[in-house]
């Protein structure tokens, strides 16, 4: 069977769409996709709103003592998470608890959100970027961190998943959820795809045949998270500065659903699947470390780039027939040599 990428597929990765003279309000279920985003615009007031209820509720005890009693500390813990469960529905939360003592509890929620931000490009589409949120409360201190994450889509993505994907509800939320559940990936496929495969990624997304399709950015400037501590000493916000050898940001621009899978597509999907599910333990642990890197509460592992699982799925994104479909290369006979596809014919991803 010929599984080369047809006439109509290519390009699917470049942002350029405008370039080849279709508008993104030209683009099926655009205007739809933008209808969906406007309540997304209040984000970030909903995250500073339940941070400024953190702050005000131990602020004042701080002030006539040297700490916050467990009743005050387990108070303010679920109201501050119900107004962050409640106004921004986040992707994906863990929660971690230590007793410390009869009636004292340390309790510390990790959640992951999306906040919209500009755009570094030429016609100025929106991108969503995912952020971390954490609240840390303690008798001695209280954290509340938010650091944006590597890892963004477009509304591009959304327009398309629910153009190729009818059954869709919820479409930001399940770009973002997919992203969120193959940051881990992303993260240990970083220097193949920088080096083989033309910079780009294929993840399994919603729909039995889905898959979100993007480019990491090597160059891409991640701002700096804030973290905010509070005690008897006073209120100090601090920057958050990014590792340098933190991933890339990963770019998710587009969808391809149902109408248009092959049996390549589905065979990179069904390895990646399949190898996340034999590490699932791991990986899950893998992706809390890499969301919530400044968490007090448990051990946080540098990422395994040479592990066991890393290993195996470099040896998965090698095998051609993956490479080749995420690289959108073609082979000219039998495993000769690649030939890329050229960029800017077909209509837009």
């Amino acid at each position: 069977m010929d599984d080369r990428i047809s006439d109509d597929e290519i390009g699917d990765f470049n942002e350029p769409t405008v370039r080849r003279g279709l508008a993104h309000n030209e683009l099926p279920c655009y205007q739809e996709a933008i209808n969906l985003t406007k309540d997304t615009w209040w984000n970030l007031s909903r995250m500073r709103t339940a941070y400024k209820f953190v702050h005000d509720s131990v602020a004042g005890s701080f002030r006539n003592q040297p700490s916050v009693g467990g009743r005050s500390l387990r108070k303010c813990f679920e109201k501050s998470d119900s107004l962050i469960c409640e106004t921004l529905q986040p992707l994906y939360s863990r929660y971690y608890k230590h007793t410390v003592a009869e009636g004292l509890s340390h309790h510390e929620s990790c959640h992951v959100v999306f906040l919209p931000v500009s755009a570094e490009s030429n016609n100025r589409e929106t991108v969503y970027q995912l952020h971390s949120m954490r609240v840390l409360l303690t008798g001695e201190r209280v954290e509340t961190e938010c650091l944006p994450l590597p890892l963004a889509f477009r509304l591009h993505a959304v327009a398309r998943l629910l153009e190729r994907n009818k059954a869709a509800t919820a479409v930001m939320r399940q770009v973002g959820m997919d992203l969120v559940g193959w940051s881990a990936m992303l993260s240990l496929a970083e220097k193949t795809s920088l080096e083989d495969l033309n910079e780009r990624m294929f993840l399994p997304a919603f729909g039995e045949g889905g898959l979100l399709c993007g480019q990491y950015k090597p160059d891409y400037a991640l701002a700096q998270g804030v973290l905010t501590t509070i005690s008897a000493d006073g209120v100090l916000e601090t920057a958050i500065p990014r590792h340098p050898l933190e991933t890339s940001l990963f770019d998710a621009s587009t969808y391809y659903g149902e109408a248009i899978r092959n049996p390549s597509r589905d065979h990179v999907r069904q390895e990646l699947c399949a190898w996340r599910d034999r590490n699932r333990a791991a990986y899950d642990a893998e992706m809390a470390d890499l969301l919530w890197p400044g968490r007090k509460l448990v051990p946080v592992k540098p990422i395994d780039y040479h592990s066991r699982h890393a290993e195996e799925l470099e040896g998965i994104l090698a095998e051609p027939q993956i490479a080749n479909t995420i690289a959108k290369r073609t082979w000219v006979g039998a495993l000769s040599h690649p030939v890329s596809e050229a960029a800017g014919l077909g209509v837009g991803n």
